[in-house]
């Protein structure tokens, strides 16, 4: 769709405010992963909090600690609209920045999976509206601590995962073992992803995140036979366990923050 496309569908469903910094489109249908069932999704980035109507208010880390989203749906697909602030950008980057960082002082934890998208989506969108803003923001994140906090929160994730699949395992639990291994899996394998700049973190999409980043030293295809247990054995969990441990090993070895 064209960006005057985008913008007539936003104004004949009352999404779109008169002073913009800028819009983009995003998502998994911009990405080319997206299927007949999936979101659009819109940012649009304004000086001024919202006013217009509002499906719902989710709640984020950046001061006010409120999105409002809109959410219609045009020629059969559903768009969400997200209104943020050109402030809560700043806050955000703010919060990621290597001063923050090297102090201990940012903790990914705390930003939501929202204001992870919104920066990932910076390089990855579709612009409609505001290209200069779009390209100094991303350039402003990608200088940012961002791969590095949101790594770092995945390694700490790892470990304790790893330290409950280890107990578990001793203690002749395999079956919360697995559990807890598959969830270092995750966490591994996301902590990768960050640093190599794909740091959104939907589960869903970890598949296709690691195809596109093809990170040195670590195989596809021994990452997909762990996440979908192919050539395992379900009488022997012990042994996906431990290779799983340790594939997440390498990968923990491999990340400089």
């Amino acid at each position: 769709m064209e960006p005057a496309g985008y913008l007539a569908v936003l104004a004949e469903n009352a999404a779109l405010p008169p002073d913009r910094c800028a819009i983009y489109a995003a998502g998994s249908l911009v990405r080319g992963w997206g299927n007949g069932k999936s979101d659009l999704d819109i940012y649009l980035i304004t000086e001024v909090p919202w006013q217009g109507g509002v499906v719902s208010l989710d709640r984020i880390w950046a001061p006010p600690g409120v999105l409002p989203v809109q959410a219609f749906y045009w020629d059969g697909r559903r768009w969400d609209v997200e209104h943020w602030l050109d402030s809560q950008v700043d806050e955000v980057l703010r919060f990621l920045s290597w001063e923050r960082f090297e102090a201990g002082e940012a903790k990914g934890a705390t930003l939501t999976d929202a204001e992870i998208a919104l920066i990932h989506r910076l390089g990855t969108c579709e612009v409609i509206e505001g290209s200069d803003w779009i390209k100094q923001r991303h350039q402003e994140f990608d200088r940012s601590a961002v791969k590095s906090v949101l790594a770092a929160q995945a390694l700490y994730r790892l470990d304790l995962c790893t330290e409950d699949a280890i107990g578990m395992l001793e203690a002749g639990d395999a079956m919360s073992a697995v559990l807890a291994a598959r969830q270092a899996l995750g966490f591994a394998v996301d902590a990768l992803m960050a640093v190599n700049g794909e740091f959104e973190r939907s589960p869903k999409w970890r598949a296709k995140r690691m195809l596109t980043a093809t990170p040195d030293g670590i195989s596809f295809e021994d990452y997909w036979s762990l996440e979908t247990m192919n050539n395992y054995d379900p009488r022997n969990p012990d042994l996906w366990i431990n290779d799983a441990m340790g594939f997440c090993q390498r990968i923990a070895e491999m990340i400089e923050l």
